[in-house]
């Protein structure tokens, strides 16, 4: 999904709650935090009782592979206990998807398959670019 936005931050996050959100991830680089007046998400999370992760990546990019497993072995985990996650970066397509579409490997899914049901859901294509694309066709 899309950051979100700057000027409505609170409002956002708590549209995130009412949605059933339990658990937000970031994806957006120390940098652009800054660019987008984001550094409050972290505590606005916590005053809606969300848990908040921050797990950079740097835009049009891949995450390092160990570092991403060790993040979706604690999402399965608290998707088994019953969480809700939203996982951004900027424009909720390529580091969001590659992240979103990895955890569906993790339970099972083929990556074309998975790749279909995000970009579905979405109502775009997921993830954007070559890189991304062929990172979920190797990731297992």
């Amino acid at each position: 999904m899309p950051k979100p936005r700057t000027e409505q931050l609170q409002q956002d996050i708590f549209s995130y709650k009412e949605q059933g959100v339990t658990h937000v991830i970031s994806l957006l680089k120390p940098a652009e935090i800054e660019a987008f007046q984001m550094r409050e998400e972290a505590d606005i999370c916590k005053s809606y009782q969300l848990s908040f992760t921050h797990f950079p990546i740097k835009d049009m990019d891949v995450p390092d592979v160990s570092a991403l497993k060790e993040l979706n072995l604690e999402l399965k985990q608290q998707l088994s206990k019953g969480a809700h996650i939203a996982i951004h970066c900027h424009g909720g397509r390529g580091r969001a998807g590659t992240v979103a579409i990895s955890l569906m490997i993790e339970h099972g899914y083929d990556a074309t398959e998975a790749m279909k049901i995000a970009s579905k859901a979405r109502g775009d294509k997921m993830p954007v670019c070559d890189l991304q694309v062929e990172f979920i066709h190797s990731y297992h």
